[in-house]
């Protein structure tokens, strides 16, 4: 979650030419734009407990009250991928009138949880 958030952070700081711009338009929007350092680890915490923890199909929800941040995720399809555990990760976030939602795999190797292109074809 954590490289996700720097990727994203990053990408939102770096000067780009004016091609790249106009293909980043669309993530003008994207609320990661709008979380605060607080809010981004209010996100995380709640990702990392329903990793951890949860059973496919649980949902749960994670909120700033101080700037009204808020989000749901939800966590399924737990898999054995590469010898590793794997789930996908189901988002929905809602910051400073921004509104984003998508669905990622993820997959768990030394104690962290890293972002996962498809599982592979069998």
């Amino acid at each position: 979650m954590r490289h996700l958030i720097l990727m994203l952070v990053l990408t939102f700081t770096v000067v780009a030419t004016p091609a790249l711009a106009v293909n980043l338009d669309f993530m003008k929007d994207a609320p990661v734009v709008g979380m605060s350092d607080e809010d981004r680890e209010l996100l995380r915490q709640a990702a990392r407990q329903l990793l951890e923890e949860e059973e496919d199909g649980t949902v749960t929800s994670w909120s700033n009250p101080e700037s009204d941040a808020h989000g749901r995720l939800k966590v399924s399809d737990t898999h054995e991928d590469y010898g590793t555990t794997c789930r996908m990760l189901a988002m929905h976030n809602r910051v400073e009138g921004r509104e984003g939602r998508g669905v990622m795999r993820v997959c768990k190797k030394d104690d962290v949880w890293r972002f996962a292109p498809r599982r592979r074809s069998d």
